[in-house]
């Protein structure tokens, strides 16, 4: 079973996923085809399915809090459920999958552990033949690793996504600090120049007209020029190519 990240809400795949792990309650009623149910074994069993599915799909594929008590109810559910005929592992196999999805790993070592203790007292007090509870442990094992791995994988690559959107943000912040020096660059030099020459045309204006309006030409290619370059850095900043994105 994988497990989405925490707290965050499933997509379809794993919400199909979940229903399709449903298929394996179908092992629950095997025995009952060699030795017809009593109607108190169809009872307990139906109350006992009905609180197991709500608990199962809203734990399915989750790894925090919540699949945690999913996943004790759960289980619960299967060792209340021993007695009635059915094969009551099945719902401790579903318990492993809810159990070892948690995070961190840690706490899900101490539910996985818990669980093994108490189903071990069962057998032990009951007194199960071997058939009824070597099944449970290896599938629930099996359960528990594949659970545990996927939820390691996920929240590998949760943090990997967040790394990436991390280093697009930092690039972006820096193309606009670069951006910012090259028009500040730009601009700043090319306006000083015409700051100076407006103000010299304007002392020149009556001493020596001709050298004053050589002055306001000067300033008038300048400003073309400056305004050529201003246009080309935009232009260059919008023509992002797909191989540089």
């Amino acid at each position: 079973m994988t497990p989405a990240p925490e707290h965050a809400a499933l997509d379809r795949s794993t919400r199909w996923m979940g229903w399709a792990f449903l298929a394996y309650l179908a092992i629950y009623p095997l025995p009952w085809l060699g030795r017809p149910p009593e109607p108190m074994d169809l009872l307990a069993s139906a109350v006992g399915v009905a609180v197991f599915l709500p608990l199962y799909l809203r734990g399915f594929g989750r790894s925090d809090a919540r699949a945690l008590w999913c996943g004790a109810g759960v289980a619960l559910i299967g060792l209340l459920l021993q007695p009635f005929g059915g094969v009551w592992g099945v719902f401790i196999v579903y318990a492993c999958g809810l159990l070892g999805g948690q995070l961190p790993r840690r706490r899900a070592f101490i539910a996985l552990s818990v669980l093994a203790a108490v189903t071990a007292s069962l057998v032990f007090m009951a007194s199960l033949k071997l058939w009824d509870w070597l099944p449970t442990l290896f599938f629930g094992l099996m359960t528990a690793m594949v659970s545990m791995f996927s939820a390691a994988y996920a929240a590998q690559n949760e943090a990997l996504a967040a790394s990436r959107d991390e280093a697009r943000r930092l690039a972006v912040v820096a193309e606009r600090e670069r951006i910012a020096r090259d028009l500040h660059d730009l601009l700043g030099h090319t306006l000083t120049a015409v700051a100076v020459k407006a103000d010299l045309a304007g002392r020149l204006l009556d001493v020596d007209p001709a050298r004053a309006r050589a002055e306001i030409d000067d300033i008038r290619r300048t400003a073309r020029a400056a305004l050529a370059d201003v246009r080309a850095a935009v232009t260059g900043i919008r023509s992002t190519r797909l191989a540089t994105e």
